[in-house]
């Protein structure tokens, strides 16, 4: 991964300071060690750090068009690049280096705005385009990877991590509660915000145009398809072909590309679509000890599927020290993350880094394909909520005799609060009949007040129990349930 960073006063007679830059670059400096770039030139200020995987002695950054006017930072990777660039140099372009990051600047040249609808890949990217004066922000699809922003009467500066913002002093960290408070329903603070009123983070399938004589601009350039889609005459064969082609893509690199293997279908998948395409792999998966490590061990799986696809396997026991480990993943997380598995992944991420610079993984296979056992229980609940409410509230009554597990496994307690929780649901309210959230597409008309000309933003955030006796109710706590954006706002329980 890499890092980027910048500045743009909107009085141009304000100059940017190389230090503030650098200090910024600085803080990114875990996000690309093999190189750092910059560009200053008056009101203007873009960084970059580097981990070079494409183009690896000539794609250095800031890159420039061919006449100077257009300078381009990016983070990420673009799988289709080479036929863009084929396409671009058949349309009379000059490209100097063999990378990626030029062909998305190039696009720029010809569409705007709209150069991101071609790019295939993760990525967050900035260009400076001097003669409109705008600086031009975009994040991949998904949001893999990260861009904070902060608009004020002086301008707008971005980051791919909050504290290059903080290094040079340009939030003033200010708690955003509501970011907080669906935090703690979350486990993570969903964009637009961030942990700071001040700071926003560029939401995955959008772009912002900022100007320096108007305002921002946010626009969606994809979504994910809303409605049903007909499925493919054979669905099975058309999924595998998807993955091996999407591992193919992901294989294109100047630097070897190792995986991590759990044993796991989603893993294994792309284990054996990385043999498939010819590479040998190596894997990496984690042993774990400690309570409940018997069953979490998926090392024989690992070996198995290694054995058969003539992987090469690493096996990394993970004895997780919190004083030693803790404090550097919350440094690198940036924001609070309510996943333990940061920890093993941490460690395990350690352990390749020391031989490669690039590692494939599993990772958003339970998403899309509904691994995770709460896409069970949305299933479940869709029954469940036919029985009568006299049954479902006896049936969350008698859940609380059930007895914890001694071997700290979760299974029960999942049963105890599914039964609890859906004692009473009715619709999204969880007894509120038939409340609904406001539309996804809603449109509002005022301002937000946190974030001086940053869009207006409606959320479906939060959910949280009530912390006073008089809101309980005979099977429990209620729920209350938020949605707020700057001309609505409400709550229902």
């Amino acid at each position: 991964m890499c890092g980027i960073a910048g500045i743009v006063y909107r009085d141009r007679d304000r100059t940017v300071s190389e230090s503030l830059v650098r200090r910024m670059c600085t803080a990114l400096r875990q996000r690309g060690p093999d190189d750092e770039g910059l560009h200053v030139a008056g009101a203007v200020g873009l960084g970059m750090r580097r981990l070079s995987i494409i183009d690896v002695s000539g794609g250095r950054q800031p890159i420039f068009n061919e006449d100077g006017s257009k300078v381009i930072v990016f983070n990420g990777e673009i799988y289709n690049y080479r036929e863009l660039r084929r396409g671009l140099l058949e349309r009379g372009h000059t490209v100097r280096s063999s990378g990626d990051t030029e062909t998305v600047l190039h696009l720029y040249e010809e569409h705007g705005a709209d150069c991101v609808s071609s790019l295939r890949g993760m990525f967050a990217c900035a260009i400076w385009d001097e003669p409109a004066e705008t600086l031009f922000l975009a994040r991949d699809r998904f949001g893999i990877k990260p861009l904070y922003v902060v608009t004020a009467a002086w301008g707008i500066a971005f980051a791919s991590e909050l504290k290059a913002l903080h290094a040079a002093g340009l939030t003033s960290r200010e708690l955003d509660w509501e970011a907080l408070d669906a935090y703690f329903q979350l486990g993570y603070i969903p964009a637009p915000a961030s942990p700071f009123v001040d700071v926003r983070k560029v939401e995955p399938g959008h772009t912002l145009v900022w100007r320096r004589h108007g305002g921002v601009t946010m626009r969606r350039y994809w979504q994910f398809p809303p409605h049903d889609q007909p499925s493919p005459p054979d669905p099975e064969r058309r999924v595998r072909e998807l993955l091996d082609e999407s591992v193919a893509a992901h294989l294109v690199s100047d630097v070897p590309v190792a995986a991590f293997l759990s044993g796991g279908l989603d893993s294994s998948a792309v284990v054996a679509s990385m043999a498939l395409a010819g590479e040998t792999p190596h894997a990496f998966t984690a042993r774990y000890s400690g309570s409940g490590a018997t069953t979490a061990d998926e090392t024989d799986l690992a070996r198995a599927l290694a054995a058969r696809h003539g992987a090469e396997l690493t096996v990394i026991d993970i004895h997780p020290d919190i004083r030693d480990t803790f404090e550097p993943i919350v440094n690198a997380l940036d924001e609070p993350h309510a996943d333990d598995s940061a920890i093993p992944t941490w460690l395990l991420s350690q352990a390749v880094a020391s031989r490669y610079k690039v590692a494939l993984t599993g990772i958003g296979g339970d998403e899309l394909f509904a691994g995770y056992r709460r896409h069970i229980g949305l299933l479940a609940a869709e029954h469940y909520a036919k029985l009568p409410t006299g049954l479902r509230r006896l049936a969350g009554a008698a859940s609380r005799l059930i007895p914890e597990p001694r071997n700290g496994t979760l299974g029960v307690d999942r049963l105890k609060r599914f039964l609890l929780y859906r004692s009473t649901a009715r619709g999204y309210g969880h007894g509120s009949p038939g409340a609904q959230p406001p539309p996804a597409s809603a449109s509002c008309s005022a301002p937000r007040a946190d974030t001086p000309g940053w869009p207006p933003v409606c959320t479906w955030t939060t959910r949280r129990f009530s912390p006073t006796t008089s809101s309980r109710s005979a099977t429990g706590w209620q729920w209350h349930i938020r949605w707020r954006c700057a001309c609505h706002s409400s709550t229902m329980s």
